[in-house]
């Protein structure tokens, strides 16, 4: 026994192994048929299939098809033994105009007519276009098929015109007289076409002609299978061929399960039949449309609950009556019948774990009367590896059928379902409470969705903070979802359920694209592998992904796909990332069922008693049924008909009894397809089975397509069909759903955007064809294995189906792959190995790949180096590779090897073969991209051949500039992908230019690039940018060729003149003095002979208008040199609204030498006691903190290489946070290297006890394995302990800031500056106190140090300024260095800096000569603030001005969470204008007034209960009665009501840090505007003070007002008036 099941597992092996199926995995998109293969288009129907497959069936065959299985393998026989006799002779057909002469490429053209003159090469390309607007979008072979037999038809001399035209309008449709004449004269022109009878006869026959209809039987293993013929309408009878069709239906009225056994035989229900919905289901059928879903639920549960009761029969039997009525008798008898096997199976059905149905089941165990139950389940209950084996049996007999079968062969898989737990439940425990990485395989519809949301709240559980919130800006989350489609459909559904948590979930791909401030707003993100790709390859964008703690991949089994390789990069990345950083993320891949899911789990390091997880497909919550239909038909034509009459059939079987939806792969396609149904069906008479003639829904169909825009849907719709696609109106496709969903439409004809974008199920799901036009290759491919399966996901409603049913009507080939593909079949191979120079290209760029041994490490991580583990021999590994190098690293280093020398083959990296470096440099594209003309729509000409691709993405792209509209379905998908990639691709080109310095390059590729983005051609006028603009005036103005500056100087009477329009004369005055205009003026300071120094000051010259520029608008500051062939400098600037007015200065240096390239090494000899080796690497990062991370893997590569052997390294770092966090990376990167100690030159023992004296944990911790660190806050004892350790060769590495190298004198072999740029060339020390002179001068004259201005010219006269002003009067823009020069260069800077703090009220001059200081002034120098900035808060600041970024006439409703100038205007109106009003609501009319949720209500009580509420009393000391000028004092005690002692921070969101509040007394007399006293108050729970002032000196009554004040709250001051009687003051006698 053993050894037949090791070869029976061999066989098995073998049978599937890679050379079986690697040319449908890991070639797959080389896996195209002929142009004359089949093309899943509709046509005539030869033979019916009906038939179960599964060695759990039996057939009980009446008489009549056992007589014709006899004359059937004589048949069969018959054709086997003509099969082999011509196994390799060339089938021709009955017009073949080549008899000889023909290679096998030719084998399914050799029947069509070809063209021999170029005049009837153009009349027959002339009538393909004819028959292209019948047939709409099909392949090639298709209309060359219809072509020739209309060719025949037309040419046929037997026939008369009335009758040609009815043979064409039989193979076209219905024709017009003008369109039926245009094809008449075509065929006149067509004068080399031979007709069949002039051909000479074929040297071997073979009729291609015949069909052959296959029904497999999946029986015992040694029964034989079953053929039915099915032969043309000459060759055969069609009386017979139906007898036969309509037994075989019998034949499948009769099927039972073996396993059934006595239950089947005495009429009773299979006990897997029973689920958790079948009584609903059983209720609802024997109701009809009397009863809603609703109402059957609740009269299941009473019924269950009877028959569960422990009375007797009788007694049950009336209370079923009582409860579904006398007319239902047949249920009740039924129900009463089965009452156990209801009972019990529907109870184990509801369990949700193991424990529960083990429990029900030894309750079932213990009771005669419920075990035979339980037998019966337990025998159809067959193991995941007994139904592998089973389908591996039917699938091996299905092969040998089809290599014998040719015509149509159907193959059905009956469903299988186990019931019992839930694939949610048996990974809820891993999912919602563990940080395991996890792989769940599962069929479509069981729930996966279910596992990322138990992922979703494990991770929001690790961030919730003591308070209960969840500390949102701490982590990021990302799902990658492989379509578009499917990405907005997670956005809603997470959006939806986390609402309550206050999560944001938004959309990230390539056509929707986040702000930084939208990035840091979101905690999920769910974008497609290729953008999340690109996200991480991009070091400037890392800061936000190094907070992704939770990575969820849906439908990873596509790593086999042509997309597979972005998956594995992704996930090789993260892995990688994670290493690195020590900060986890959990992977967690959602996936298909998959033969090899171990392989894939451990590709993502998934823990196999933990986290992986597979289940079958009885998992499924709704069990499939499988059709397959395989078509073998040569003539396209009929192969095209023929798929549309076997697509009828199968919608006719279910007519009247389940809703079908039909996915075909054009928008033409739905309606003819969908058209053809409905003319069939009423040619037999059937139509009624689709709609009643008086059911409601009649009524309802006839009454909505009324309302369609959509003529072919509005003809459909009445008769129970639909049709659905993109192109369709929105309001017709949301029609179309909701009949569908409501069940009037019976069938639904659609593309596979339904599949993606809706869910919105039916009971049977017919795939008609499986091929799709592929833009990408340029020709019609087959749909991919995602496409495909989302469609059968849409098979099947758990509510109310037992079991669903998807059928594939697909071409005869392409049988066997889907079979496997759907049964588990095909093992995941990797794509990998053909885009390793790519994505390696990806990693050096990122700095994550520094050498060959990095590239090998990095290789390693990938799901190809599983499987070259796993099947060596698939993958080039040598035999025997595997005994020698466990790990393969020498293969990786050979794969690794021939991708550098590929990069550096291109000129995208550089490859040393000595050292095995890598060196990123930018690439030259070699290929220009030629503007090309194909007709004269577009504006250059062509040189290519029209056969060229190039030629054809040249036409679009200038189609696509010139906004041309182009027709054809097929066409339009070439420009979308040309158009797609156009922008991005010379967006590339540009980049590579800037960072080459091409100056003329560069400027060009930007121009192409607005080009693109715009669709406008730099010749047209700039003012097509602006949208509105009638074409006329656009076209007037061109015709003028009035340069663009000239616009400018025009009036808007003059423009209206221009193009004789007056009345559009403002309009384009305001767009001209809106487009983007700068004036620039630079000024260049010399510092040394080869470098400058600009100041580059830019005026915004134009209107900002909000619709048209946004809140910024971009621009590139370009330096050439005087030929424009070198870019010296160039630079990104962006121009903000609120600077919109103001002038701007940059200022940068620019080498007069040659430029520096973006990444270079120079080696230099300095003049120095020990000879300087320079090592320059720059990073083109504008991100700060991102360039810093990207330089630590550099960084550590640098100390490795050059300061081998334990040679002093010292490093230096910008910030003391910026050194501890390259600390731990240096630590980090030896640490997976598997050297953790490599920087630690002594033993632990010796450093020990240098480590008792160092307090920081982080310092000690470094030190402990080699690398010290040196800050300026640093304790002097553990600087003194670094020093030590660093002199002694105790540790290798130091990381210091630079602010300690002026005090350091510890030296090193290398030195790493990690942020400054080197210059070979001493640079001297230049003044700027020009720049900063206002300030000094003001500090100087407020202590009196400058008293006029003489004294400010001498105090000019000590400065290093004063002595540089000689030395290089260059760079102060000095016309001379005699002392008049001088003399008049400080005279006039004095001049003009006194007269700057004058006009800003900072000094006050007298007698243009004496200086004193004023308020404004003396505050600055005080707090050493800029002149510019107090003058800025005296202007700003008001009496009452807060710190809320609020107006003083805003509500004070707008201080809390979630409240909108619209909310807070309805409060105020409905009485509540105050934080107080609001509080003092009941909660149910708070709840209703603010419409928000509980998580937004709850933020607004905390802020509420945080807001003050103060109790204010006064008291004068002396009482009302007061003299004038005396000094009296009021004493005012302050109460708060809140809880707890702490005062509590302000609510200030837009603040940049924490906001504590402030509260101030202030007395006043309003009438004189006198401020009298003033004081700050720390106000706690009770406060008292006292103010002292001043009474006015004025007898009589005043009134004062004390003001008690908050600087940070508003709406919570508050005023109090003091009365005084003020008397004269008394005599000091």
């Amino acid at each position: 026994m053993a050894d037949k099941k090791g070869a029976e597992q061999h066989a098995r092996f073998k049978q599937y192994d890679y050379k079986a199926n690697s040319t449908l995995v890991l070639t797959s998109e080389n896996r195209t048929r002929d142009a004359h293969e089949p093309s899943g288009e509709p046509e005539s129907l030869w033979g019916r299939m009906k038939g179960k497959m599964g060695d759990r069936v039996q057939h009980e065959r009446p008489e009549a098809v056992e007589e014709k299985k006899k004359k059937k393998e004589a048949a069969s026989k018959k054709r086997e033994k003509q099969l082999d006799a011509d196994e390799f002779a060339l089938p021709t057909s009955k017009r073949n105009r080549h008899t000889e002469g023909l290679s096998v490429m030719d084998t399914d053209n050799a029947g069509m007519y070809r063209p021999k003159t170029k005049e009837t090469r153009d009349a027959f390309e002339t009538l393909l276009a004819v028959i292209h607007t019948q047939f709409g979008e099909q392949p090639q072979d298709v209309l060359r098929g219809a072509a020739d037999e209309v060719l025949s038809v037309l040419k046929s001399k037997d026939l008369k015109d009335p009758e040609k035209q009815a043979g064409v309008e039989e193979l076209l449709g219905p024709l017009g007289s003008d369109k039926m004449a245009q094809l008449v004269a075509i065929s006149k022109l067509i004068t080399d076409w031979v007709s069949e009878e002039d051909l000479p006869p074929p040297d071997n026959p073979m009729d291609t002609e015949i069909g052959v209809a296959v029904e497999f039987d999946a029986e015992d293993e040694d029964e034989e299978d079953e053929r039915d013929v099915v032969v043309d309408e000459d060759e055969g009878d069609e009386e017979e061929e139906g007898k036969v069709d309509a037994d075989i239906r019998s034949e499948m009225r009769t099927n039972m399960d073996v396993d059934a056994g006595e239950e089947q035989r005495d009429d009773g229900l299979r006990v897997q039949e029973i689920d958790a919905y079948w009584l609903q289901r059983r209720i609802g059928r024997a109701y009809g449309d009397a009863i809603d879903a609703p109402r059957a639920q609740q009269l299941a549960e009473e019924v269950l609950s009877t028959l569960a009761s422990a009375t007797d029969s009788r007694a049950v039997e009336n209370e079923l009556v009582l409860a579904l009525g006398f007319e239902q008798f047949e249920l009740i008898k039924e129900l009463l019948r089965n009452r156990p096997k209801i009972v019990w199976c529907t109870r184990l059905s509801r369990t949700q774990d193991d424990t529960e149905r083990e429990k029900i089941e030894a309750e079932m165990a213990g009771n005669p009367d419920t075990v035979r139950i339980l037998d019966q389940l337990r025998a159809t209950r067959t193991s995941a590896k007994e139904r592998q084996n089973a389908m591996e049996r039917n699938i091996r007999e299905e092969a040998r059928k089809l290599r014998q079968g040719e015509g149509v062969t159907a193959v059905r898989q009956e469903p299988s379902s186990v019931g019992g737990v839930s694939a949610q439940s048996r990974v809820s425990e891993c999912a919602l409470y563990s940080s395991e990485n996890m792989l769940v395989a599962a069929p479509t519809g069981s729930g996966k969705t279910n596992v990322a949301m138990l992922c979703i709240l494990h991770q929001l559980g690790l961030f919730r903070r003591d308070d209960g919130f969840i500390d949102k800006n701490a982590f990021k989350m990302v799902y990658v979802a492989p379509m578009k489609a499917l990405v907005a459909e997670m956005v809603g559904n997470f959006s939806k359920r986390l609402e309550p948590f206050g999560i944001t979930v938004r959309e990230l791909t390539g056509d929707i694209n986040l702000t930084k401030s939208e990035i840091d707003e979101t905690q999920i993100i769910v974008t497609t592998p290729e953008k999340w790709d690109i996200i991480t390859r991009k070091s400037d964008d890392r800061t936000y992904s190094n907070l992704v703690r939770l990575l969820i991949i849906d439908e990873i089994h596509l790593l086999h796909d042509d997309r597979g390789p972005v998956l594995e990069s992704i996930v090789a990345r993260t892995i990688r990332q994670v290493e690195a950083t020590q900060e986890m993320t959990r992977i967690v891949g959602l996936s298909a069922t998959l033969p090899n899911f171990e392989d894939v789990g451990d590709f993502l390091r998934v823990k196999k008693d933990r986290g992986l997880f597979h289940f079958d497909n009885s998992f499924r919550p709704c069990p499939l049924a499988q059709q397959y239909v395989g078509i073998n038909i040569k003539k396209p034509l009929q192969r095209f008909q023929l798929m549309n009459e076997i697509c009828y059939d199968k919608i006719l079987d279910c007519a009247g009894k389940h809703q079908v939806l039909v996915f075909v792969h054009s928008r033409k396609e739905t309606a003819k397809t969908a058209r053809f149904a409905k003319d069939s069906a009423l040619k037999e008479d059937k139509l009624a089975r689709f709609v009643k003639a008086d059911s409601a829904s009649r009524e309802i169909l006839q009454t909505e397509a009324e309302a369609c825009k959509d003529t072919d849907l509005k003809d459909l719709l009445p008769f129970g069909f639909a049709i659905h696609h993109a192109g369709m109106n929105r309001a017709d496709r949301t029609l179309v759903e909701d009949l569908f969903a409501d069940g009037h439409v019976q069938v639904l004809v659609s593309t596979a955007t339904l599949a993606w974008g809706v869910n919105l199920p039916a009971h049977t799901v017919i795939i008609k064809g499986t091929q799709i036009y592929n833009p990408v290759k340029g020709a019609w491919d087959e749909l991919s294995p995602q496409d495909v399966m989302q469609m059968m996901g849409r098979a099947g409603r758990p509510q109310y189906d037992s079991f669903g049913e998807g059928i594939i009507i697909t071409g005869a080939n392409e049988l066997q792959y889907y079979l496997s593909l759907f049964n588990s079949q095909l093992p995941i191979e990797s794509q990998y190995v053909r885009t390793i120079a790519d994505n390696m290209n990806a990693e050096i760029v990122l700095g994550s790949v520094q050498n060959l041994r990095d590239a090998a490490a990095w290789l390693g991580y990938t799901y190809l180096f599983v499987r070259m583990l796993r099947a060596p021999g698939l993958y080039g590994v040598p035999i025997g590779a595997l005994d020698s190098d466990p790990l393969l690293l020498d293969r990786r280093l050979d794969l690794a090897h021939t991708a550098a020398l590929l990069l550096d083959k291109h000129g995208l990296c550089r490859y040393d073969r000595k050292t095995g470096n890598f060196q990123v440099r930018a690439r030259a594209d070699e290929e220009k991209m030629e503007l090309a003309k194909l007709v004269d729509r577009v504006p250059i000409p062509v040189k290519e051949s029209l056969d060229e691709p190039t030629a054809k993405i040249n036409v679009l792209l200038q189609a696509y500039i010139s906004c041309l509209k182009l027709e054809g379905l097929a066409l339009s998908s070439d420009m979308v992908y040309v158009t797609q990639s156009a922008g991005r691709l010379i967006r590339c080109l540009f980049e590579i230019c800037l960072k080459r310095g091409w100056a003329n390059l560069t400027d060009k590729a930007l121009a192409l690039s607005k080009m693109v983005t715009h669709r406008q051609w730099g010749s047209q006028n700039p003012l097509r940018q602006f949208r509105g603009l009638p074409n006329e005036i656009l076209t007037k103005l061109e015709k003028r060729d009035i340069p663009w500056e000239r616009y400018y100087d025009m009036s808007s009477q003059e423009l209206g003149e221009l193009i004789r329009m007056p009345k559009y004369g403002k309009t384009l005055h305001r767009l001209v003095h809106q487009f983007p205009k700068l004036q620039l003026a630079a000024h260049v300071q010399p510092i040394t002979r080869g470098l400058l120094k600009v100041d580059l000051s830019i005026t915004p010259d134009f209107k900002w208008e909000d619709k048209i520029h946004g809140y910024v608008e971009p621009f590139w500051v370009f330096v050439e040199d005087q030929d424009s062939e070198r870019l010296l400098h160039y630079q990104y600037w962006v121009l903000k609204k609120s600077f919109a007015e103001e002038e701007h200065t940059l200022t940068f240096t620019v080498p007069i030498t040659e430029p520096v390239p973006p990444q270079y090494f120079i080696r230099v000899v300095s003049v120095r006691p020990v000879p300087l080796e320079i090592h320059i690497q720059g990073f083109d990062i504008h991100n700060f903190e991102a360039r810093m991370q990207a330089m630590s893997r550099p960084c550590y590569s640098s100390i490795t290489q050059h300061a081998q052997r334990g040679k002093p390294a010292l490093v230096f770092v910008p910030t003391r946070k910026h050194a501890r966090m390259l600390a731990l990376d240096l630590l980090t990167n030896a640490a997976a290297e598997g050297e953790p100690s490599r920087f630690r030159l002594a033993e632990q023992t010796d450093i020990e006890p240098f480590l008792t004296r160092v307090r920081d944990p982080a310092l000690r911790h470094s030190l402990a394995y080699g690398v010290g660190l040196l800050t300026e806050t640093q304790q002097p004892a553990e600087q003194a302990v670094v020093n030590l350790l660093f002199e002694s060769g105790a540790i290798q590495v130091v990381v210091a800031t630079a602010a300690t190298c002026w005090g350091m004198t510890i030296a090193a072999h290398l030195v790493v500056e990690y942020y400054k740029k080197f210059l070979l060339e001493p640079l001297p020390v230049e003044s700027y106190l020009d720049h900063f002179l206002h300030d000094h001068f003001n500090a100087e004259i407020v202590t009196r140090t400058i008293e006029n201005k003489q004294d400010a010219v001498d105090y000019l006269t000590w400065t290093l300024f004063y002595r540089r002003l000689a030395l290089n009067p260059n760079f102060y823009s000095m016309a001379g260095a005699s002392h008049r020069h001088l003399s008049d260069h400080l005279s006039e800077l004095v001049e003009s800096t006194l007269a700057d703090l004058e006009r800003a009220k900072a000094i006050a001059i007298e007698d243009d000569m004496d200086l004193s200081a004023l308020n404004l002034g003396m505050i600055g120098a005080y707090y050493y603030i800029s002149y510019t900035t107090i003058e800025l808060f005296s202007n700003s600041l008001a009496a009452k001005t807060k710190l809320k970024a609020m107006w003083d006439k805003d509500s004070p409703l707008l201080q809390l969470p979630h409240f909108t100038k619209e909310l807070a205007a309805k409060c105020t109106a409905a009485g509540a204008s105050s934080v107080f009003d609001i509080i003092d609501l009941e909660d149910g009319q708070r709840r209703d007034m603010l419409g928000m949720s509980e998580q937004q209500l709850t933020d607004v009580a905390a802020v509420c209960n945080r807001y003050p509420d103060v109790q204010l009393s006064f008291e004068l000391s002396s009482g009302p009665e007061v003299m004038a000028g005396e000094q009296v004092a009021v004493v005012v005690a302050l109460e708060r009501e809140q809880e707890g002692t702490e005062q509590p921070a302000t609510h200030a969101p837009r603040f940049p840090g924490r906001k504590d509040e402030g509260w101030w007394l202030v007395v006043g007399d309003p009438k004189a505007n006198s401020l009298l006293a003033i004081k700050r108050v720390n106000l706690g729970k009770v406060a008292k003070t006292k103010l002292d002032f001043a009474v006015p000196t004025s007898p009589g009554k005043h009134t004062l007002t004390l003001y008690f004040m908050c600087d940070s709250w508003m709406g919570c001051d508050q005023e109090y008036e003091i009365e005084l009687k003020v008397t004269e003051a008394m005599d000091a006698e």
